[in-house]
């Protein structure tokens, strides 16, 4: 095989992981769909013929399958974390540089409480700054997304969004995406692509833009550590601090105006800096 086959060949294995992820997110979906239409169907009465009320009767249904996207996320999630768990472990086999990269040992209590802070910060701070520029509405909507993911009890929100989509997506684009496409490009070149397919798959751009910059933390975090657990710790807190301030409305108990807004979220940013200081440092 050439050099050509084989860097054309490392391209196809890092980028087919968050196409197989969504892949797997539609065939969720398409088997949530299929009962829940059986469901309705069951429910309808037989005289149902006009078109309005077959119009009515789909947009029922897909009324109802944005109430289970929470429920399909965690499905699909939890599937990921099996296949590209399994993957990742095999790469880190191969690869002197990242050989325990799943183990927890690697990491250690300061460790643990740097990660939670750093992911609690990045969460608050990056999301202020995102907030400030006129990203939603132009490629997709947050809020619509948002609204449809954080539906459901706190606890099965914390559950999906704060653990195991976590989980998945950082074997996915640091464990398996970063990782592979750093054996064919400069390491922070393999940064910035794993970044950018990072904020891709979210399909939109305002959570695409501070998914990026949110994943540039965790590749420097995993640079520094060789391990994955204190990525998923980052991102686990990240997300669980976005459920907690949307769930309890959090924000808007600072949000009394742009002055306090700006100071609150240079804080929040320092903060998220020294931390990530510390971690490079240390």
């Amino acid at each position: 095989m050439s050099e050509k086959d084989i860097r054309f060949d490392n391209i196809v294995k890092a980028l087919y992981p968050p196409f197989l992820y969504l892949i797997m997110m539609l065939a969720v979906e398409a088997g949530a769909d299929i009962y829940l239409l059986i469901k309705q169907t069951d429910s309808v009465n037989a005289s149902m013929g006009s078109f309005m009320s077959s119009y009515q009767f789909f947009e029922n249904l897909d009324k109802r399958l944005e109430n289970y996207t929470y429920i399909i996320t965690l499905i699909a999630a939890s599937m990921a974390v099996i296949v590209f768990g399994i993957l990742f472990i095999r790469d880190c086999s191969v690869n002197q540089d990242f050989l325990t990269a799943y183990r927890w040992k690697n990491v250690k209590r300061k460790d643990f409480f740097l990660s939670v802070g750093i992911g609690f910060f990045s969460a608050t701070g990056l999301s202020r700054l995102v907030y400030l520029l006129p990203l939603d509405d132009v490629i997709g909507s947050y809020e619509k997304v948002s609204s449809q993911l954080l539906k459901g009890g706190i606890g099965i929100q914390l559950v999906s969004l704060g653990i195991v989509v976590p989980i998945a997506e950082e074997l996915i684009y640091r464990g398996l995406v970063f990782l592979r496409m750093k054996k064919i490009m400069e390491v922070w070149t393999a940064a910035v692509f794993a970044s950018v397919m990072f904020g891709l798959f979210h399909f939109n751009l305002l959570q695409g833009v501070y998914t990026f910059m949110l994943s540039m933390v965790l590749i420097t975090v995993f640079l520094k550590y060789r391990s994955i657990i204190p990525c998923i710790i980052i991102h686990s807190m990240a997300n669980i601090t976005a459920v907690l301030s949307e769930y309890y409305q959090i924000s808007e108990a600072v949000n009394t105006g742009m002055v306090m807004y700006l100071l609150v979220m240079l804080l929040e940013l320092f903060l998220m800096g020294a931390l990530l200081y510390d971690v490079i440092e240390g």
